[in-house]
């Protein structure tokens, strides 16, 4: 299910969630983050129109999936989940 509201785009998968950002200064990368149905977080930079085109992705994991900083992956869930409730809120 696909979600948008100004400039966030929230794209609601069966075993994931993708929150698609502009950046403030008009440029034409967008920030995706993908929370994985584990818990593991994928951030990519990709540019406008093409969201496959990725420049670059990084992942980051929870504790049990292996990885090293999982306060990342964990903090990244929590903007997920704050920027899941500014669209659901419309905005606020």
């Amino acid at each position: 299910m696909l979600i948008e509201h100004d400039d966030l785009i929230i794209d609601k998968g069966e075993n994931y969630i993708s929150v698609f950002l502009k950046g403030d200064m008009g440029e034409n990368a967008r920030l995706k983050m993908t929370q994985q149905e584990d818990g593991d977080v994928v951030l990519s930079i990709y540019t406008v129109p093409d969201k496959n085109g990725i420049q670059n992705s990084i992942e980051f994991c929870t504790f049990s999936g292996g990885g090293r900083y999982p306060i990342v992956a964990q903090k990244l869930r929590e903007i997920i989940n704050s920027l899941q409730l500014i669209v659901k809120n419309g905005g606020k």
